[in-house]
C-alpha cells in the first residue's frame, strides 16, 4: 500500500500523492527509466557463433582438399612394374610361370611370338573384378607397342611409348599409365584399369 488512505476516486484511482506521482510519470513516459538510452540497449548474439563460422571454414578447407587430392588423383598415372624372364612373368603383384618357352600361366594366361617385324602377345586375365582379354604389338625397334583390350563389351586401345625405364601407356580414353619394364618387353594387360 501507499501512504496515501485516501478513499479511490470516481475512475477507481487514488487522487493522494503516490497516484499524482505515477501519473506524471506516465504523462512524461518516464516511468521506467533506467538510465541513458544508449546504456540501456542490448546487443543480443548467439552463443558460439565463433565455434560454427571456424566449424565451417574448417570444413571448407577439408572440402577444398578433398576435391583437389581427387582432381590429383585422376591425372596422376599410375606406375606398375613388369619383369620377363624364360621362367616368370611378373605384372604388379601378379607372377606367371613358363609352361613352355613364350607361354606362362598362373595369375593369367599370356602367349608371346616374336619374329623379324617385332613382337605379338596375347593375354588373358581378371583385372578389378573383371575378365579382360588383350593383344599387343611391339614394332620391331621396340619404341611403341599398339594395344586393343575388350571385357564383354568394353573395348578400349593404347599407344605405348618407350621412354628411358618403361612403357607410357595412353589409353584410348585418355587415362595415362606408367610402366616399368624391360625394353621392348609386351604387356598385353590392362594395367590399371
Amino acid at each position: 500500500m501507499h501512504a496515501d488512505h485516501e478513499p479511490l476516486g470516481d475512475h477507481g484511482v487514488s487522487g493522494g500523492g503516490h497516484a499524482r506521482w505515477v501519473g506524471e510519470q506516465l504523462a512524461h513516459g518516464r516511468l521506467l527509466e533506467l538510465g541513458n538510452r544508449e546504456q540501456a540497449e542490448r546487443t543480443w548474439r548467439v552463443r558460439g557463433v565463433w565455434r560454427r563460422r571456424l566449424l565451417h571454414g574448417a570444413c571448407a578447407v577439408a572440402a577444398v582438399g578433398c576435391a583437389g587430392a581427387g582432381a590429383a588423383l585422376l591425372i596422376a598415372r599410375t606406375t606398375v612394374t613388369v619383369s620377363i624372364s624364360a621362367s616368370t612373368y611378373r605384372i604388379g603383384d601378379a607372377v606367371l610361370h613358363a609352361t613352355s618357352p613364350d607361354i606362362y600361366t598362373g595369375d593369367g594366361a599370356l602367349v608371346v611370338s616374336a619374329d623379324g617385324q617385332g613382337v605379338r602377345a596375347a593375354a588373358s586375365a581378371v583385372v578389378g573384378g573383371r575378365a579382360w582379354e588383350g593383344v599387343c604389338e611391339v614394332n620391331g625397334s621396340g619404341g611403341r607397342e599398339t594395344c586393343e583390350f575388350w571385357s564383354g563389351t568394353s573395348r578400349v586401345g593404347t599407344i605405348d611409348v618407350w621412354s628411358g625405364g618403361g612403357w607410357e601407356r595412353r589409353y584410348s580414353d585418355g587415362q595415362r599409365v606408367m610402366i616399368g619394364a624391360p625394353h621392348g618387353a609386351p604387356v598385353p594387360f590392362p594395367v590399371g584399369r
